[in-house]
């Protein structure tokens, strides 16, 4: 396997001018386990801005079997089960994001056509596609609020740029905010970031500063709003991962790197005092960090192959998940939980461990995001079908 695979977003494809012009192609692997291929489904680009109502579907998909409790705290019992997909749809899902909560999931989901459509998951509802108003029919949701009432994604628009970021909720349906992606949102809705910053007061602001280089993209939010990571070219055209406090008035701080040249930042805690992502060692391979001030940049290392990715951290940083491979193959990627106590373990083996029945013929690839209080994971695997599928698992904390 080449060092220069695609992982994580494609950071790979930045110099080719492809990470912000991606396909749905590469949502679907970054979603389903990186170096799975999957089938294109179209090209797409920024789009324009506007605002119109939308609504929920009323229609519920089927959900897989659970064992345990899931109430998302500290105490948890350790549970797991698959979301299903949409009534009518294809066998396939793709969990994304999780509500602070840990309550509510979303994702997309597949249609018989290879469609996608956003979905909304909760316990009582199952599988509620969000509909897209903004002239398109394609849509994903990416992040969700504190409690889940406010979705952020993207959707077609039929634009000449394809498509744009949306911000969605029961009473104003979806509103479309004319920046070009939605990574992630803060805990309360307010603050969007994909490759620039939507804010509920000012709109469309600024784009972040750069490292010296030509560009730089947003991918995360501190759920206070305050904090933006992601990463940006510095004057050698290397890629960096950043800490934006975007309220201050100051420029980006350089993560820097570990033992190689480049990095990018995914995720950050409750006020950005921990950043997540993944950074190139000596070797060229990506390999998730986890970055504080006190201690900078670590790699966190792998579950055994060469090449992990961190997406996630919950609120104090104390929690991180992710992608990782097991062997030098491709196609062995499993899902991670990290703690500062027990390093980086695989998510289905602890859920084995733990007495879970519901995971047995599953291959849990990605681990997508983390609840505030780091015991809800929302992520996508290989069902026992052989099927990507959506899921959401609980484990307590060690």
């Amino acid at each position: 396997m080449s060092a220069s695979s695609l992982f994580g977003r494609g950071v790979d494809a930045v110099r080719q001018g492809l990470l912000r012009r991606r396909g749905w192609a590469l949502l679907l692997i970054g979603a389903a386990g990186l170096l799975t291929p999957m089938a294109a489904f179209g090209d797409h680009g920024g789009g324009g801005r506007g605002t119109t109502s939308g609504t929920t579907s009323t229609t519920t998909g089927t959900t897989t079997g659970t064992t345990g409790t899931t109430t998302g705290t500290t105490g948890s019992t350790a549970s797991f089960q698959g979301l299903g997909q949409i009534p009518g749809g294809d066998v396939q899902s793709f969990g994304l994001g999780v509500s602070g909560d840990g309550n509510v999931a979303v994702g997309y989901a597949l249609d018989s056509v290879n469609v996608e459509y956003a979905f909304r998951w909760t316990q009582a509802t199952g599988m509620q596609t969000i509909a897209n108003t903004l002239g398109g029919v394609s849509d994903e949701a990416h992040a969700a609020s504190s409690v889940g009432s406010i979705v952020a994604g993207i959707a077609d628009d039929n634009s000449g740029a394809g498509h744009q970021a949306f911000r969605w909720t029961a009473a104003g349906g979806m509103q479309g905010l004319g920046i070009y992606d939605a990574d992630d949102m803060s805990s309360d809705g307010s603050v969007v970031v994909g490759s620039a910053v939507w804010t509920q007061s000012g709109g469309i602001q600024p784009p972040p500063p750069t490292l010296g280089g030509c560009c730089s993209s947003a991918l995360g939010v501190s759920p206070d709003g305050s904090v933006v990571t992601g990463w940006s070219t510095t004057s050698s055209g290397f890629l960096h991962a950043f800490r934006w406090a975007r309220t201050s008035g100051t420029g980006l701080q350089d993560l820097g790197v570990t033992s190689g040249t480049e990095s990018v930042g995914e995720d950050a805690s409750s006020n950005g005092a921990v950043i997540v992502g993944q950074a190139r060692d000596k070797n060229d391979f990506w390999r998730a960090f986890v970055w504080t001030a006190g201690g900078g940049m670590k790699d966190i290392g792998t579950l055994g192959g060469p090449m992990s990715a961190a997406y996630g951290v919950n609120d104090n940083g104390s929690v991180a998940v992710g992608t990782s491979l097991t062997t030098s193959s491709s196609a062995s990627n499993h899902a991670f939980r990290w703690t500062a106590k027990n390093g980086m373990q695989d998510v289905q083996s602890l859920l084995t461990k733990a007495g879970v029945s519901s995971v047995q013929g599953w291959i849990l690839t990605t681990a997508r995001r983390v609840s505030s209080d780091g015991t809800v994971i929302v992520g996508t695997g290989l069902d026992p079908n052989k099927q990507w599928e959506a899921y959401r698992a609980v484990l307590p904390l060690p």
